[in-house]
């Protein structure tokens, strides 16, 4: 029988039923295992809860370098890193706020909050070390990041402070840990920048704008179009035309036109027209022909 502890690290493997686990990293819960043997898990990216055979796990993970070997480089990048966060939260004196707290990987690293400052003249025109870290994205802000924590420049420009909040301390230390997690995990400079870069676009694109609430048809609305419906009918029973004393168009009674409703304020009483008898007549006279037309066929 596997022997598996809380908090161990392990890889998802061979389900059936829900393929999409594969390869995924989980974490042991600190519960008893079930009647059937299956051992509750924790999937690290998207914390769902689920019980799993002991033959579909593998692991424990020893420790980071283990993740660039078989069967754990099968994993996705974002589950490398959020198990490299958790071995490095398991390192003695660990802090995430603590820029000092940090494992003798900072002698590799930048570990401070960088300097900020615009591109002399010089810099501007010579060789940009930052846009060869990743092919698929040269000009992202998120290539200056990396290559200030890998020691490749010693300052970063306004843009990708203000991308990052660097100027936020615990800000820059949740961005620099994660960037040495990653590179710790094996991932290569180009795919740590894309990830970096992937993770700004998804924060920086807008919540859709919520839907209009559905108009509200009031008791008076209701009404008044009950009212013309009515009107409408009557006019066409009793052949009730008006003459718009602004527009001159001709219209039924309560009829909405220039303001007024046609037939309440002593408009004169006129004939139905259409377009091959008057050309003058507008689309709602023609409809209003018609309407009668038909209603007397």
């Amino acid at each position: 029988m596997s022997t598996f502890t809380s908090d161990d690290a392990l890889i998802v493997t061979g389900l059936v039923h829900r393929p999409e686990l594969n390869n995924r990293a989980a974490r042991v819960l600190n519960l008893p295992r079930r009647h059937d043997g299956r051992i509750a898990v924790e999937i690290f990216v998207g914390t769902e809860k689920v019980w799993i055979k002991p033959q579909n796990l593998q692991g424990p993970i020893p420790d980071v370098a283990a993740m660039c070997r078989p069967p754990y480089d099968a994993m996705p990048v974002e589950d490398r890193t959020e198990v490299g966060m958790l071995f490095f939260s398991k390192e003695p004196g660990m802090g995430r706020v603590q820029a000092t707290a940090f494992p003798p990987a900072s002698v590799k690293y930048n570990m401070a909050k960088p300097p900020i400052r615009r591109q002399t003249l010089e810099e501007v025109m010579g060789v940009d070390v930052c846009k060869g870290l990743s092919p698929d994205f040269p000009s992202a802000t998120a290539a200056r990041i990396v290559a200030y924590i890998l020691k490749m420049v010693n300052y970063i420009t306004p843009g990708p402070a203000a991308d990052y909040s660097v100027h936020d301390n615990r800000q820059w230390c949740e961005v620099r840990d994660r960037v040495i997690v990653m590179l710790e995990s094996g991932n290569d400079v180009g795919a740590v920048v894309a990830v970096l870069h992937a993770e700004f676009l998804a924060k920086s694109v807008p919540a859709p704008a919520p839907a209009p609430a559905p108009a509200r048809e009031t008791t008076q609305s209701r009404g008044l179009s009950q009212m013309q419906m009515f009107a409408h009918e009557t006019s066409i029973k009793q052949d009730l035309v008006y003459e718009c004393s602004r527009c001159g168009a001709h219209r039924p009674l309560g009829y909405r036109c220039c303001g007024r409703y046609c037939g309440t304020g002593g408009e004169t009483l006129v004939e139905r027209r259409n377009v091959h008898a008057h050309p003058d007549a507008d689309e709602d006279e023609v409809a209003d022909f018609l309407a009668a037309a038909l209603a007397r066929a």
